[in-house]
């Protein structure tokens, strides 16, 4: 079973905040604070490099030189990896994989289409 785990980007400060160092301040469901701008969600898979590998995080695929953005589909109920940003490649997480940015710190990748 994959350890659950979250971590936020803070739009005031800046930074990612870790999960064990996130804090609510308002009493309201969990789904509902789990769902708000910034939070990640951890796949349970680690790069190369052994860095957790979350939602939102940029890989590359050293095997096939390919960029990837991680995503999250409700309807698999289950991670993978989108090649050109949008099309959905619905490849696993598996490879020789690299974090190489986030959507948060690297919204340029984003809109580069890398």
């Amino acid at each position: 079973m994959r350890e659950i785990k979250f971590r936020k980007w803070d739009f005031e400060e800046g930074e990612m905040i870790p999960g064990g160092a996130l804090a609510f301040e308002e009493y309201a469901p969990l789904t509902k604070l789990l769902t708000q701008r910034g939070i990640m969600q951890y796949t349970g898979a680690t790069d190369r490099n052994g860095r957790e590998i979350y939602e939102g995080d940029f890989i590359l695929d050293h095997n096939t030189d390919t960029k990837f953005l991680v995503k999250y589909d409700n309807d698999q109920a289950g991670f993978y990896l989108d090649i050109g940003i949008g099309k959905g490649s619905g490849a696993f997480i598996v490879g020789d994989l690299e974090i190489i940015g986030n959507i948060y710190e690297d919204p340029d990748r984003l809109e580069a289409g890398e």
